[in-house]
C-alpha cells in the first residue's frame, strides 16, 4: 500500500480524547426523537467510557417510556462523531478510484464495499 495511504490510515485511532459533552448532547438531540433523547439525556454519564476517531461510548441509565413504569435500564450508547459518515464515504470513493486504477490491492476493494454499505445504512 502506498505510504500516503498508510499515513492517512494511521490517523485512525481507537483511543483518543472524547469529544466535548456539548457536542454529544447536540448530536443526540438532533438525531433522535425528542422523547428518546429526553429519556437518554436524563441518565447520561458525562465521562465517556471509550472514545475513538469515529465515535464514543457513554453509560446511560435509560428511563422507561412515559407511562410504561418499570425500572431504568443501564445501557451503552455509542454516538458517532459529526461528519464521520460523509468523510468515510469520500475516503472510500477515493480508495475505489485508486483500486480501479490498479494502485491498491484487492483487499481494499472488499473494505471499500463494506464501509460503503455501512454508510448507506446510517
Amino acid at each position: 500500500m502506498p505510504p500516503s495511504y498508510l499515513k492517512e490510515l494511521g490517523k485512525l485511532q481507537d483511543s483518543i480524547p472524547a469529544r466535548p459533552l456539548s457536542e454529544v448532547l447536540a448530536t443526540i438531540r438532533e438525531e433522535l426523537s425528542a422523547d428518546l433523547a429526553e429519556r437518554l439525556l436524563g441518565g447520561l454519564e458525562e465521562e465517556a467510557l471509550a472514545a475513538a476517531s469515529i465515535a464514543q461510548v457513554h453509560r446511560v441509565e435509560l428511563k422507561p417510556e412515559a407511562g410504561a413504569g418499570g425500572e431504568p435500564q443501564v445501557v451503552a450508547l455509542k454516538i458517532q462523531h459529526r461528519g464521520v459518515a460523509e468523510i468515510m464515504a469520500q475516503d472510500m470513493k477515493q480508495m475505489d478510484r485508486e483500486c480501479s486504477n490498479g494502485r491498491l490491492g484487492l483487499w481494499t476493494v472488499a473494505a471499500t464495499l463494506t464501509v460503503d454499505r455501512c454508510c448507506e445504512q446510517s
